[in-house]
């Protein structure tokens, strides 16, 4: 996978973890949590889980790729 591409997921996917659905007053709460902070605590997880997948995958190759951009 080249470094672009590993770079163009890491965004959107960072992009992914903020709650743009929940626009509207939205009172439901679980847990204790409104619903937008208890979905960008689970999407922070999901997103750290593939930055240490891609860091532990891809990190020595792209690291040796760095002259052929």
């Amino acid at each position: 996978m080249k470094r672009n591409i590993l770079y163009s997921l890491a965004v959107i996917l960072n992009v992914l973890t903020v709650p743009w659905l929940f626009v509207s007053d939205n009172t439901h709460t679980i847990g204790g949590f409104p619903l937008w902070a208890l979905y960008s605590i689970v999407s922070t997880f999901i997103y750290a889980i593939i930055i240490s997948y891609f860091l532990r995958n891809y990190w020595s190759f792209s690291a040796s790729e760095e002259g052929l951009e």
